[in-house]
């Protein structure tokens, strides 16, 4: 108890006077700003449609994939473990409020939004596994002592044991805590998003309808205000696109030409899906960007999708699960894989 009552002294949420421990794993899980002008949290991200399509395929993707318990009988035979307790853990039921597939789903979407993703290993009194609590990544700080990893809830101000947490991480520079695609990418995505409200003002100022009025007579300030409310009430919006409108007073309506800027719109769009698909290294039809696709290249970009894109996140997922979740004696006899078979085969001569 040495170690932990030591590291709760040191712990990372006491007031910064009060603590003298090495906090470099500690940092922020996003920069708000952007060159764009617009604040990119994990909720304005997911506000692009491109962002919000390529973690749900990714999310899902894992999700659906079973998760079985293997036993090696010798170096070329493995038979299901379907009566080890881990088994019904990680096939059906991690905890008493989630399937298999919720988890999964869940741990998948906090690793893509915050660079990391963590769940609490219940355990009975014989050290088996009884269940998996999902924790969030924002209240838990990974904190190194004396050369071992412990991980600090904010809720509680404890630390908790590397063996007792699945930690899954994504890209790091220390090993020890993944940085979020989201934070490294804001300024792609908040692009993406600019565009996006861009358009959206574009249109509800009336987009199809929008030039100057112009007379040669003399207006008074009332009338010219008049004239600019009545416009605006009529003709302004996108439900007004494509109305008749009626001039009065010698009134003349000069049409102003889209600018360049507004003209390439549409392929700005374009290119800001394709940068989100490259952030997450997704096939382009699978955010539903099929301009150039064809039956053919769409099977091979399948495959290259499972052996490219999802196998990364399994391999993270099989390794830590195997690491943390077996007894020593059982580790070199029991081992957690997803089957990733019906993926692979991604055409219909292979199925």
């Amino acid at each position: 108890m040495g170690i932990l009552n030591n590291l709760i002294q040191l712990n990372p949420f006491k007031k910064k006077e009060d603590r003298h421990y090495n906090n470099q794993l500690y940092s922020p899980y996003f920069s708000q700003g952007s060159t764009a002008g617009v604040q990119i949290t994990k909720e304005t991200a997911t506000t692009f449609s491109a962002v919000y399509a390529a973690i749900k395929t990714l999310s899902e993707s894992v999700a659906q994939l079973p998760v079985y318990v293997y036993k090696k009988e010798s170096d070329k035979i493995r038979t299901f473990a379907d009566q080890h307790t881990l088994y019904n853990v990680l096939h059906n039921e991690p905890n008493s409020r989630m399937t298999s597939y919720t988890f999964f789903e869940t741990m998948m979407r906090s690793l893509l939004l915050n660079g990391n993703c963590y769940a609490y290993i219940k355990r009975d009194k014989n050290a088996n596994v009884i269940g998996l609590e999902i924790l969030d990544p924002e209240k838990i700080t990974p904190t190194i002592f004396e050369e071992n990893i412990f991980y600090v809830s904010k809720d509680t101000e404890e630390p908790l044991f590397s063996k007792d947490i699945i930690h899954i991480l994504a890209q790091s520079d220390n090993g020890h805590i993944g940085l979020s695609p989201i934070d490294s990418q804001r300024g792609n995505i908040a692009f993406g998003v600019a565009l996006q409200e861009y358009g959206n003002r574009f249109f509800a100022q009336g987009a199809n309808l929008k030039g100057v009025l112009s007379t040669d007579k003399t207006l008074s300030e009332e009338a010219i205000n008049r004239l600019k409310n009545s416009w605006d009430a009529n003709y302004s919006g996108l439900s007004a696109s494509h109305k008749t409108a009626v001039l009065e007073e010698g009134l003349k309506f000069q049409a102003i030409q889209l600018s360049n800027d507004q003209a390439q719109f549409l392929a700005s769009r374009k290119y800001s899906v394709e940068e989100v698909a490259r952030m997450f290294r997704l096939p382009l039809h699978l955010l539903q960007h099929l301009e150039h696709a064809t039956y053919s290249n769409i099977e091979v970009q399948n495959r290259e999708f499972v052996q490219f894109c999802l196998m990364p996140y399994i391999r993270k997922f099989e390794t830590e699960l195997n690491r943390k979740l077996f007894k020593p004696a059982e580790k070199n006899t029991f081992y957690v894989k997803f089957d990733v078979a019906s993926l692979l085969r991604g055409d219909m001569k292979a199925r």
